[in-house]
């Protein structure tokens, strides 16, 4: 990659909170160059005031952490305001910058799989939230394209189809009534049918953590999940390894000797 991209490493010696420095991406020795060996990959379900995030075990399928985090800058008084403004927007990713550089371990040299939101508002037929977009387009910037890579809600939910069916009865609605419907089931869904995988210990943990909202963070399980399964797999195998890819062997064209000119008398 050639754009400087910044490296999370982790040291006792390291004041929490320090700077985070852009360096060049170092050489290793490993041929893992996608990702750690541990098969920790990240989910991430973009929000500037409820952002799911989701730590995932490649090699056991199972969550390891769920978060629910907020970037959103606090106003006067305490409470967070919505602001679409370049301001507003540059304050959530200085947040996610602050949060980034808190927790090291969770995502250094980690593949991160993060929903795309252009797809997502084009999906909803939305108005693009520019502070939803900045969230994507911050961890986009921090990790870099190689390593945090976009993924369209429309593939997770048919990719996992049986735990997001049609919701029944709402054919007959307007189109955004219907919309509306489906995506309220959808959120349900995450949640109960996330709940069926996600360990218990994690799920209490998170649950203590964040008694109210739910469904982001377990979004971010099944985006994850489908990055492990359906992305990871096909491009580096269980362990984040980088493929062995096979050169072809092109058939080299025999040279017929050339034919001697027979002298004519």
């Amino acid at each position: 990659m050639d754009s400087s991209v910044i490296i999370i490493e982790d040291s006792d010696n390291t004041e929490v909170g320090s700077e985070l420095e852009l360096e060049p991406e170092r050489k290793s020795k490993s041929k893992s160059k996608l990702g750690p060996r541990d098969g920790i990959v990240i989910g991430v379900d973009p929000g500037s005031v409820n952002c799911g995030i989701c730590a995932y075990n490649t090699v056991t399928g199972e969550a390891v952490s769920l978060h629910r985090v907020e970037f959103r800058a606090s106003k006067a008084g305490g409470k967070a305001g919505n602001d679409q403004s370049d301001l507003g927007n540059a304050h959530v990713i200085e947040n996610i910058f602050d949060y980034v550089r808190r927790h090291p371990k969770l995502f250094r040299r980690r593949l991160i799989f993060v929903e795309d939101q252009h797809r997502y508002q084009e999906e909803k037929r939305q108005r693009y939230s520019k502070e939803v977009l900045a969230v994507q387009h911050a961890f986009q910037a921090l990790f870099g394209i190689q390593w945090c890579i976009p993924v369209a809600p429309r593939g997770v939910k048919a990719y996992f189809g049986e735990y997001f069916p049609e919701k029944p009865g709402i054919s007959s609605l307007p189109p955004g009534k219907r919309q509306a419907a489906q995506y309220a089931h959808d959120k349900r869904n995450a949640v109960e049918n996330g709940r069926k995988f996600v360990p218990l210990d994690v799920q209490k943990k998170y649950d203590d953590e964040n008694p109210g909202k739910k469904d982001d963070a377990y979004d971010a399980y099944w985006i994850a999940r489908y990055g492990a399964e359906r992305l990871v797999d096909e491009r580096t195998g269980m362990r984040l390894d980088k493929p062995n890819r096979k050169k072809r062997k092109t058939k080299q064209r025999r040279r017929e000797p050339k034919k001697k000119k027979r002298k004519t008398e």
